[in-house]
């Protein structure tokens, strides 16, 4: 805000805690803001360390795989001099909640390590145009997670600030680095083709293998359910990649339609899963009575509408 008068300020803040969608506790903060006429004084301008990949322009956010590197160099720039005629100094904070101990430790002092380091490790006065070093190793504790009553989030911030020493009214100007870490690849899952009743009942599934050039794969999960709407349950995991096909016993397929997808689970720790493949039903063939000699057969595709692999006519 511009402020058009001097004079002291209060502003406050209302901030409510939740659990799992319950308020648990609440809390006002008053913040006093103090405007005062300092004279002609800049703050410092900080360059953004990134490139945003679709519009080439700086930025302050990037985005990486769990695993990679994040090191960067950020400078703080101020020309301006004190009121003695000398250049200014600029003081550097910073806080995040994946900062080590004293900025320093990358083993402990996060929720989640390792932890971002920062060099030289704030607080510290620095002369203008001088630079503070971010280094932090990401890994698959970053990635987002979810305890069944909430996601944590895989976009870490962390502020840099830069504040020179004019008097009375020092300028600061802060630097919000935002760094989104996203699990690695995970392969699609298998392109399911067929599902064949047999004669006793069980269901054969064949399908074709996705491609892994990143070597991610853990797991295919078979799902099935009795109702095209659920619940689908995970009746067996598969863990050879080549495989192609699988037969579930005891699925009563020729009492009754099934319904079928599977999933692709890889990435961070094996526990990533793709978007499930396309959901099939077996067929059931019903046999009536339509009168007059005649037999009415009455039975369901595969996939509605067809897979593209489909050749028609049913025999």
């Amino acid at each position: 805000f511009t402020p058009n008068q001097t004079g002291n300020y209060v502003s406050v803040v209302n901030v409510k805690a939740y659990k799992c969608g319950q308020l648990v506790a609440e809390i006002f903060r008053e913040i006093q803001i103090v405007v005062t006429a300092c004279g002609n004084n800049n703050p410092p301008t900080v360059s953004a360390p990134f490139v945003d990949p679709v519009t080439s322009l700086p930025s302050f956010t990037t985005t990486v795989q769990a695993g990679d590197l994040v090191n960067f160099t950020i400078t703080g720039i101020d020309n301006d001099v004190s009121i003695i005629g000398i250049p200014q100094m600029l003081r550097v904070t910073a806080s995040g909640g994946n900062f080590g101990t004293g900025f320093t430790n990358s083993n402990a002092g996060c929720n989640n390590p390792p932890c971002a380091t920062l060099s030289p490790a704030p607080p510290v006065l620095v002369a203008s145009n001088s630079s503070i070093t971010f280094n932090w190793q990401t890994d698959c504790s970053h990635i987002a997670n979810n305890d069944n009553c909430l996601v944590t989030t895989n976009a870490y911030k962390f502020l840099i600030l830069f504040q020179d020493d004019f008097c009375p009214a020092p300028s600061y100007q802060d630097a919000t680095i935002t760094v989104i870490v996203e699990a690695p690849p995970v392969p699609n899952s298998p392109s399911l083709r067929c599902l064949e009743v047999e004669t006793n009942g069980d269901v054969t599934l064949s399908w074709i293998p996705p491609l892994d050039p990143d070597n991610e794969f853990n797991s295919y999960h078979i799902f099935h359910s009795n109702s095209p709407n659920g619940p689908f349950t995970v009746i067996d995991s598969i863990f050879n990649i080549n495989q192609s096909n699988y037969t579930h016993v005891g699925a009563n397929g020729n009492a009754a339609s099934s319904y079928y997808y599977l999933r692709t689970r890889g990435g961070c720790n094996g526990i990533i899963f793709a978007a499930p493949s396309v959901t099939l039903q077996t067929l059931f063939l019903n046999v009536s009575d339509a009168g007059s000699g005649q037999i009415d057969l009455l039975w369901n595709p595969l996939s509605n509408p067809a897979l593209p692999s489909t050749t028609l006519p049913y025999q």
